[in-house]
């Protein structure tokens, strides 16, 4: 007998795109699923769309709650949740058929407790910004937690940290949940399921649709919240010291510092009435720039970081320039 798989979908004010991912959740190739719905305290019809196909298929479970943003939707599904795997699809995005089944059969084959697939971006070509590449000969690639663990520092560092491409043994929950009131709620969580887990399986399939939404939480204007993916940082860098891994521990200074500058940037280009939080995260960054300079990391990132606290307001010019440009954005 089949085992069974949930699949919690946080939802909140996407009428728009509900019905496509619902769907694509119903016509899984792989059937003994729970489809957990958590409505979010929806205001527009989202909620009634869930309450309509939860009469449709006996499969789907509706949770309505206050709103209290995605973490705390996915805790809700995670609590509820029966499968032996668990699945996350965010409401505005859509599986192709086989994602469930293939990501289990990988787990199974392999003895693995996680699975990943790529991604393909739905939308982006009006923003102009560059689609994931297609590989035509599937590859699949084991490897442990810690590898994966490396692998968030890497250029495919998205298709690593998000929480939607994978299947997950849903033990792996036990003590670990996303973190209330927080965005980028993956930087902080994933990493502890990877260092949790035994074995995890790869595939350069491309079996998620991540669609791309202007008013979506992680492409809205800038504001202070971005911060909290600063957050996630220092609780990953507190983590690995508890467990003395000190080369993902430089890996994640480096990187906690390289965001510390681009956050001042974007603080002082964005936010007005910030002079105070730009004084923080300019004292953020010395600090940690003068640690990493005595420490054995490349010659030309000691250069970056030196030129950094010598010259921070140039850099922030230059970065957020650079950064419109990308964007297509004028001042």
């Amino acid at each position: 007998m089949k085992e069974l798989i949930s699949v919690v979908v946080p939802i909140y004010n996407v009428e728009k795109y509900l019905e496509k991912c619902i769907k694509s959740i119903i016509n899984q190739t792989y059937d003994n699923i729970e489809i957990i719905l958590v409505d979010d305290g929806a205001t527009d019809k989202s909620g009634q769309i869930c309450d309509d196909y939860e009469k449709m298929d006996t499969r789907i479970k509706v949770i309505h709650k206050k709103n209290g943003g995605l973490s705390d939707a996915r805790n809700a599904g995670l609590k509820i949740a029966k499968g032996e795997y668990i699945a996350f699809i965010d409401s505005d995005d859509f599986i192709d058929k086989a994602f469930i089944k293939t990501l289990y059969e990988m787990c199974k084959k392999n003895n693995a407790e996680i699975a990943q697939c790529k991604y393909r971006r739905v939308g982006y070509e009006k923003f102009n910004i560059k689609q994931e590449s297609e590989d035509k000969k599937i590859e699949t690639i084991v490897k442990t937690g810690k590898e994966m663990f490396y692998d968030i520092y890497t250029r495919e560092h998205m298709v690593y940290i998000v929480a939607w491409n994978k299947l997950y043994k849903k033990s792996l929950f036990k003590g670990i949940e996303y973190p209330k009131g927080k965005i980028n709620e993956d930087e902080a969580t994933t990493y502890k399921l990877f260092y949790k887990a035994k074995k995890i399986v790869v595939t350069n399939q491309v079996l998620y649709n991540d669609v791309y939404r202007k008013n979506s939480i992680m492409n809205k204007k800038y504001n202070k919240k971005r911060l909290d993916g600063l957050w996630a940082l220092e609780g990953r860098i507190e983590f690995l010291k508890e467990k003395n891994e000190k080369e993902l521990l430089k890996l994640t200074e480096i990187l906690y510092t390289k965001e510390l500058i681009r956050n001042y940037a974007k603080v002082k280009r964005y936010i007005e009435n910030s002079k105070d939080l730009q004084k923080d995260l300019l004292k953020k960054h010395r600090k940690m720039s003068v640690k990493l300079l005595k420490e054995n990391i490349k010659i030309k990132q000691k250069l970056i970081f030196l030129c950094q606290i010598t010259f921070p307001n140039m850099y922030s010019k230059n970065y957020i320039k650079k950064l419109e440009k990308r964007r297509g954005e004028g001042k």
